[in-house]
């Protein structure tokens, strides 16, 4: 009977090590940050507009760098990890039906250019992150790269510095940048940040 249930949690932890393996292809990476299941993706509606919050791992905001440096070695690997390892950086994307809330949401020119001014150089005052013991961070970064209408978002990259502290999770408010929606708050659990599987660098 002993014999029996040490082989059951040999067995169970086996199994368990399969389905979580500690690193990952960059494709398998990808997919898993987008299962909403590992609750590191979040998506809010409201009214006709759709706000999707992402985590981004640092592994594939390296290997991004990696893939575009022609010095593709485990020292930069290691550079760039010490480069990002104070911050975390979510994706934000903001649609309105099918369609980017900047190129075919609205006709309203005076919107767009409002948006597009927000989007570009005044995300800072419209979003920050709130630890569980209250602390405030504020958005160290962003970036907006602009698609044209091309892509069925509108997509920035937020970087807030992130916290040292033991807490359980992290919110993250963006306010109402223009489209009539309100505040957004998104909660991020530090456990599931944090075992997020690593990249398997193939250099």
């Amino acid at each position: 009977m002993r014999f029996l249930s040490v082989f059951i949690i040999f067995f169970m932890v086996i199994l368990f090590n399969k389905c979580t393996p500690k690193k990952l292809s960059l494709d398998e990476l990808n997919t898993y940050v987008q299962d909403e299941s590992n609750g590191v993706k979040q998506i809010q509606i409201a009214g006709n507009v759709t706000y999707t919050l992402t985590y981004k791992p640092h592994d594939l905001l390296i290997w991004q760098e990696v893939q575009s440096s022609k010095n593709r070695k485990d020292s930069l690997v290691k550079h760039l990890k010490k480069k990002y390892e104070n911050y975390d950086y979510y994706i934000l994307s903001i649609s309105a039906g099918d369609k980017d809330i900047l190129n075919g949401a609205s006709t309203d020119m005076q919107m767009f250019s409002q948006n597009l001014q927000t989007l570009s150089f005044r995300m800072s005052e419209y979003t920050y992150a709130v630890t569980e013991k209250k602390d405030t961070l504020s958005l160290a970064d962003f970036y907006f790269p602009r698609l044209y209408g091309m892509g069925g978002s509108t997509q920035v990259i937020l970087a807030y510095k992130r916290s040292k502290e033991p807490g359980k999770f992290i919110d993250i408010f963006l306010d109402d940048i223009g489209v009539g929606t309100g505040r957004q708050v998104f909660r991020f659990k530090k456990e599931n940040i944090e075992k997020i599987p690593s990249l398997e660098y193939k250099i």
